[in-house]
């Protein structure tokens, strides 16, 4: 975006709190302090530190508004920490099948990964990040850990809808060419049914992350309090199809089609 020099751009993720300091009534001003969350290298170790930002204003009402929105701002960055800390594919077990099956692409910033929309294999991010773009528009961003080509890996498609690019150097892309997964899950069948367990796990938080971007609130903190709300309903029936829902639910004991 168009910012003057004396603006400050921060990461949605880097975003932690945000409380209301004291007012000075006679000035008529009011200030926030927002809690950011950094990084930094210290030795051969990379430290999260916390850094403070001071928001001060002289509209009351422009001031409750920016602190309800910084609040939200706050909640979605923990919802997007706590996205980015799971690595799906980075287990012992997915782990053997990377190393029979990956190729490794070595990108510097900027450099086009042109695997990504003429192949329809499965594309893991092992470090730094890439950028998805049309028409040199950016629209989506993924870091470490991130997979992409689900789609057209279980499909078999090259759907070419996009380019696929590194934001920072050194990214490394791993790349898992469809025929030499489908060798390796068929000779070893407990592998493979976890391979395509995980990548249904992907696509799924992947239709969450959708849901939540285009009904704010609808999706991953209303479904908590609406399994919350339902699992003591479920439980406290003694019998019937009541009883085989909780067990389902639950993940145990045996259950009759309902």
């Amino acid at each position: 975006p168009a910012i003057s020099s004396n603006s400050s751009i921060y990461r949605l993720d880097q975003l932690h709190s945000v409380k209301q300091q004291a007012s000075d009534d006679d000035l008529e001003q009011y200030s926030l302090l927002l809690a950011m969350l950094g990084d930094q290298i210290r030795g051969l170790n990379l430290q999260t530190t916390m850094d403070e930002l001071e928001v001060t204003m002289q509209s009351q009402l422009r001031f409750q508004q920016m602190q309800a929105l910084l609040q939200d701002m706050c909640e979605r960055a923990a919802d997007v920490r706590e996205r980015d800390a799971e690595h799906p594919f980075e287990t012992p077990m997915m782990t053997r099948l990377l190393e029979r099956c990956s190729r490794v692409h070595q990108l510097k910033k900027g450099e086009e990964l042109r695997e990504a929309n003429t192949t329809d294999s499965l594309f893991i991010v092992r470090a730094g990040g890439v950028n998805f773009s049309r028409e040199k528009d950016v629209y989506k961003i993924l870091r470490e850990g991130s997979s992409f080509g689900e789609s057209d890996f279980i499909h078999q498609t090259i759907s070419g809808q996009y380019t696929v690019s590194a934001n920072t150097s050194p990214t490394t892309v791993l790349e898992l060419p469809r025929e030499a997964v489908s060798q390796v899950v068929n000779e070893n069948p407990v592998l493979g049914a976890r391979f395509y367990f995980t990548i249904c796990q992907v696509i799924e938080r992947g239709l969450r992350d959708a849901l939540e971007a285009t009904f704010p609130g609808t999706w991953s903190r209303k479904r908590k309090a609406f399994h919350n709300a339902l699992t003591p309903l479920i439980t406290s029936s003694g019998e019937g199809q009541s009883h085989n829902y909780s067990s389902r639910l639950s993940g145990g004991g045996e259950s009759s089609p309902g």
